[in-house]
Order: structure tokens, then sequence, then C-alpha cells
């Protein structure tokens, strides 16, 4: 799962968005956005993130604590 998740940036396709996530600072934060539709929120933890399976973050300036996704299709580091 952890291993999974790479400091740089990197491009998360899920069943029904694509999530673009900024590289890691020191505390495993990082900005992410959604290509289809605007998030609440701009700064994420990311929890959870396994190809087959949901997404879930960590929210660090929304009004709800953590976010979860559809089933993740793809990982893939941006060039």
């Amino acid at each position: 799962m952890a291993n999974e998740i790479p400091n740089e940036a990197f491009v998360v396709r899920t069943a029904n968005s694509i999530y673009r996530f900024g590289e890691a600072d020191k505390d495993d934060s990082r900005f992410v956005s959604r290509d289809d539709r605007p998030l609440d929120f701009s700064q994420c933890t990311i929890l959870k993130l396994e190809r087959g399976e949901t997404m879930e973050l960590e929210c660090h300036n929304a009004p709800h604590p953590r976010w979860y996704t559809t089933t993740v299709i793809s990982i893939d580091t941006q060039d």
C-alpha cells in the first residue's frame, strides 16, 4: 500500500476521476486537484493508495476530515 505512494508529483486515475498530486513535503502533505470537478480542499495527506482499491485522503483545508474515491485504476508519475 504505502510503497505505491511516490514522493514526487503523480497522477491517480480512478473509475470516475483523475487526481493530480504535487510533491510530498516533509510531513507527507501535498497539493491535490481533480481534473473534471474542483475539490473543496487543496491540501491532503494520502492515507491509502492501492490499485484496485479506493483511495483515502486526510483533508487539511476542508470542512470534512476524509475524502474517499472510487476504485484506483492507475498511479502514474509525471514526466
